[in-house]
């Protein structure tokens, strides 16, 4: 397990959501140590959309397929798609 101190602050990763923010519209809502939750207010609404949306959760968050139990990027797009809020988390 890393230490906190080998991980971006909560600060940093907010500043990371940017693109998220203006394919979604996503806007932090709650932000703490090791969690940053986004409230969409566009979510993926197309299989084709969701697989994006995967495919950048994925390069922001590593533990992607940990917090949404998915083993593959179609699985996590499917429980992304049409989801109005997104979780990140880090260790």
């Amino acid at each position: 397990m890393l230490s906190a101190m080998q991980h971006p602050s909560p600060t940093r990763r907010s500043c990371h959501a940017p693109t998220t923010s203006s394919l979604s519209g996503a806007m932090p809502a709650t932000l703490s140590a090791r969690t940053l939750d986004l409230a969409l207010e566009r979510p993926p609404r197309t299989d084709e959309e969701a697989l994006v949306a995967a495919r950048l959760y994925e390069a922001y968050d590593d533990g992607a397929y940990d917090w949404y139990g998915s083993s593959t990027r179609p699985n996590l797009a499917a429980k992304l798609k049409d989801n109005q809020v997104w979780s990140a988390w880090w260790d």
